[in-house]
């Protein structure tokens, strides 16, 4: 795949993801509405420019339309992180269904996802270990670093874009309270918005 052939793909996959985004930043839409509109889109299937899958998790989804919130169309285009380290012996379509599968099941072993794909007739290329362990470290792709990936996805689980899209209370019992009869047991009771970080809301 030459230069143009590389530009004209990662145009159409920046199409793509504007396609698919642009109802969803639409200012008008109620937080109900876009979170209907986002599991709809979420439950399709799609043909992806440049890819192999078929579908798109809300994660996804919500990650490309946050992009084109700050960045317009330009944050859309994809990485160019699938070309770097890519040795001769592999094929570009073979180079991203690895960097897809490892980065989709970050679990699995570097060695057991070539056997996968060999299997499935994907990679048909002969690819060393040498070529192979330069591949994975030039696109940060060691389990190391996937699984590290997913445990930061992992600790965003419950960030929302929006204040109040979820709201957390959690209660303790305090200390007894003088009052004109003796004493009476207080309780705290506390509740959190959840966004980008958490913030309280009140604690009485």
């Amino acid at each position: 795949m030459d230069f143009e052939e590389r530009k004209r793909v990662r145009n159409q996959i920046a199409d793509f993801r504007y396609s698919v985004v642009a109802e969803l930043c639409n200012p008008y839409l109620s937080d109900e509405e876009k979170k209907s509109l986002l599991k709809e889109k979420a439950a399709r299937q799609y043909v992806i420019p440049g890819s192999i899958k078929t579908s798109i998790s809300s994660e996804t989804i919500r990650s490309w339309a946050t992009k084109y919130r700050l960045r317009g169309k330009e944050g859309l285009f994809p990485k160019q992180r699938e070309d770097r380290g890519r040795p001769r012996s592999f094929e570009d379509n073979e180079a991203q269904a690895i960097i897809e599968e490892l980065e989709e099941k970050p679990e699995l072993t570097v060695s057991s996802v070539i056997r996968k794909l060999k299997n499935d007739g994907v990679i048909k290329s002969r690819i060393s270990s040498s070529a192979l362990s330069r591949f994975i470290t030039a696109n940060n792709l060691t389990k190391r670093e996937r699984v590290k990936i997913t445990d930061d996805k992992d600790q965003r689980r419950f960030a929302f874009e929006g204040p109040l899209e979820c709201v957390q209370a959690d209660a303790m019992h305090g200390f007894l309270i003088p009052d004109n009869k003796g004493k009476k047991k207080s309780y705290l009771a506390c509740f959190y918005r959840r966004c980008n970080k958490t913030y309280p809301l009140c604690a009485f």
